[in-house]
């Protein structure tokens, strides 16, 4: 019997890019709130908010696309990338609630 392994290389990539970009927008919004990043206003009624999202999407699509081409090929385990993917998120969503409560 033949056993072929699936490539999910594709899958692991989304997810890693989604934790990433959510570390990015906790990151940006953190650093934005101690006045050490200033951030663009994009959008006057918004305020910094429209920057620091489109800098975060604009960072998470990099990572999507960058690690999708040189992963799409793979296969991975997708266990460790999906532990990664929910710490990088639990940690950006710290990011964007400290700068409020420590306020």
């Amino acid at each position: 019997m033949h056993q072929t392994t699936l490539n999910n290389g594709a899958i692991a990539a989304a997810l890693l890019a989604a934790g990433l970009g959510g570390f990015g927008m906790g990151l940006i919004t953190f650093l934005s709130a101690l006045g050490i990043l200033p951030v663009p206003v994009l959008y006057a009624p918004v305020g910094g908010l429209s920057g620091q999202s489109t800098i975060s999407i604009v960072l998470w699509l990099g990572f999507w696309l960058g690690l999708h081409f040189f992963w799409r090929k793979r296969s991975f385990n997708l266990n460790p990338i999906g532990r990664a993917c929910l710490i990088l998120t639990g940690l950006g969503l710290a990011g964007t609630v400290l700068p409020f409560l420590l306020r």
